[in-house]
């Protein structure tokens, strides 16, 4: 059994891990490095890394895993998948449509129109 120490050093740990992963991931977005396919993995990205040769095979055990699962708590599943994953979705695009507003439409780029306009008449 832990104790208060045992279980405080646990949830750091764990912290950490998590933590290390998002940043790793924020790396890749922002770097666009390229890694190898255990990383993403590694990172809670992907579910498999396969090899070439071993992907039809694994991708046919995947499908029957699923075609002989509970079919009636995939939608359920779903549904609780997707609100985890997806609850900070309207922030994050209203965040991407903010940024790329700004840096598609500099200040400058109204003037330009305004000269292109007048150089070149009305229409």
């Amino acid at each position: 059994m832990l104790g208060t120490e045992g279980r405080g050093f646990y949830r750091q740990t764990l912290q950490y891990a998590k933590d290390r992963k998002a940043s790793g991931r924020a790396r890749m977005a922002m770097l666009a490095e390229k890694v190898p396919a255990a990383t993403p993995f590694d990172w809670g990205m992907i579910s498999h890394v396969v090899d070439d040769a071993a992907y039809d095979a694994e991708f046919r055990a995947v499908v029957q895993t699923l075609a002989e699962g509970p079919a009636q708590w995939y939608p359920w599943m779903k549904r609780a998948l997707s609100a985890a994953a997806l609850t900070t979705l309207p922030a994050v695009q209203s965040i991407e449509l903010e940024g790329q507003s700004q840096l598609t439409a500099p200040p400058s780029s109204a003037g330009r129109a305004r000269a292109f306009r007048k150089s070149h008449g009305p229409p």
